[in-house]
């Protein structure tokens, strides 16, 4: 025999728990104490669903909190939720350097500059000194600094070309802007 899953009222007082689903399409149930107070089933977008587990999972959160905001807000006793609409997270818990890991060091599209990273992860969340843990972060991959190029670089020093034994020899242009 089956039971029917019935929704529990919030209780304030109690501990919330977000569970979310990025296998597939999205999805989230909130809960307490094991029992489901709200569900919520909404399709990503295409873009959406092609990016990663981890940003995904990151959306659906993003999404739901949205969604349960009034409902969470009353359960909360430190800190604040949101900050400017993003996912407000201290800044001591390691999350912060698992986000700037998952964000920067991926082994697909990683290793990107600080600009991208940044506008990555503002999207979606803020930690106090927030664009210099990202620069610091940036600063020491050593991959990023391996690859990085410099688009200001300077050419160097004009060389002389030899000059010709005989007519016709040696034919060249010189492309100077």
């Amino acid at each position: 025999m089956t039971t029917i899953l019935v929704l529990a009222m919030p209780d304030c007082g109690k501990e919330f728990v977000l569970e979310t689903d990025a296998s597939g399409k999205g999805g989230a149930v909130l809960m307490q104490e094991g029992k489901p107070i709200a569900y919520m089933s909404q399709t990503l977008s295409y873009k959406a669903q092609s990016k990663s587990v981890y940003e995904r999972e990151f959306m659906d959160n993003v999404i739901a909190i949205q969604k349960w905001r009034p409902d969470l807000l009353g359960g909360i006793s430190r800190g604040r939720l949101y900050h400017e609409g993003r996912i407000v997270i201290l800044k001591d818990l390691p999350r912060v350097a698992w986000i700037l890991h998952e964000f920067h060091d991926p082994s697909v599209g990683g290793h990107l500059g600080y600009l991208r990273i940044y506008k990555k992860i503002a999207r979606v969340a803020y930690y106090e000194r927030m664009r210099k843990r990202i620069q610091e972060h940036v600063q020491a991959c050593e991959v990023y600094q391996r690859n990085e190029y410099q688009t200001l670089s300077l050419g160097g020093l004009l060389q002389p070309l030899p000059v010709p034994t005989q007519i016709w020899i040696d034919i060249s242009m010189d492309f100077l802007g």
